[in-house]
């Protein structure tokens, strides 16, 4: 028996496997007709870029027939040249867009669904505003932005003008259910009234379910309360994990959930909501340290979570 008699299902699952493994895919279709017809429903619906030059080509070329929308797109530049990155996702996401739109004459719920990043952001990069329009593109159910360098390599892979891109979008997002972005730095200011008018992290989000955020400097105590002190915005929040945040620098203290606590009597403004939104805080939300340094800045002995 060879492997195209077995059950398409069981072949399927096989070239998954097999395509994931490969940086020549072209190799496994010129096997068989059902293996590029099964691999080719398989690379277009799971995308996954490994260079910025493979993102300007998929911008470029022809829709597959019959037309296939992306349910997933993956990015991981780790150890690529990145500049000018940004206006290259935007397109890529803007084209997933226009395959859904192709796709929905013969298909139902085409949408982008997972979208997961590893890469670098540049302070330098103009493009924010095109990337803003590539990501109101999509509505996936889960985002996932993840710096590409080693857990013990302290390092920014999203950049305030990004994170705060990222935020804004995040709240507009019908869809979303999980939220992880790592090695991020969110803005150094607060409002112009200084401490505690910091906005909320994020606006009411009903669909969201869990949110990480880990390697994570500027990310104040008040900007977290806040999410909860807007009323039933986030009544299906289940789960925040901060690791190895802080309110300030790397140098400083990480920030713990008492911290949050405190930021929640200051916004809250009568003791009755405050106990009820510390309530929440406390089933929520956790603060944990997952990297130590090797010497200064804030260390903690005896266990991971901060409380």
């Amino acid at each position: 028996m060879s492997l195209a008699d077995l059950p398409h299902e069981i072949v399927a699952i096989i070239l998954q496997t097999a395509l994931d493994a490969t940086t020549i895919p072209s190799d496994i279709f010129c096997v068989c007709r059902l293996f590029y017809d099964l691999g080719t429903d398989y690379l277009y619906t799971h995308i996954k870029f490994t260079s910025p030059h493979q993102l300007q080509q998929f911008v470029l070329s022809d829709a597959p027939q019959p037309p296939i929308a992306p349910r997933t797109l993956a990015v991981d530049l780790a150890g690529k040249a990145q500049r000018g990155v940004l206006r290259d996702l935007a397109d890529a996401l803007m084209k997933c867009q226009q395959l859904a739109r192709v796709a929905e004459a013969t298909s139902r719920d085409v949408r982008l669904k997972r979208l997961r990043l590893r890469m670098h952001s540049y302070a330098q990069d103009s493009a924010v505003d095109v990337l803003e329009q590539g990501l109101d593109a999509v509505s996936p159910d889960t985002f996932e932005w993840t710096g590409p360098d080693p857990d013990h390599h302290f390092s920014i892979a999203i950049v305030p003008t990004v994170a705060s891109c990222l935020f804004k979008q995040f709240s507009s997002w019908c869809n979303i259910r999980e939220i992880t972005v790592t090695n991020i730095s969110f803005t150094t200011c607060s409002g112009p009234g200084g401490l505690g008018e910091y906005p909320p992290l994020l606006g009411g989000i009903p669909s969201l379910r869990s949110l990480y955020i880990g390697q994570a400097t500027f990310l104040h105590a008040h900007a977290v309360a806040g999410m909860f002190c807007q009323g039933s915005g986030m009544a299906h929040l289940a789960l925040v994990r901060l690791v190895d945040a802080y309110p300030e620098s790397i140098w400083g203290a990480r920030l713990r959930r008492s911290d949050i606590v405190k930021a929640v009597t200051m916004l809250c403004r009568t003791e009755e909501l405050q106990m009820s939104v510390i309530a929440r805080v406390k089933g929520v939300v956790t603060c944990e340290k997952k990297t130590e340094r090797i010497m200064g800045g804030d260390r903690v002995e005896g266990t991971h979570i901060l409380e």
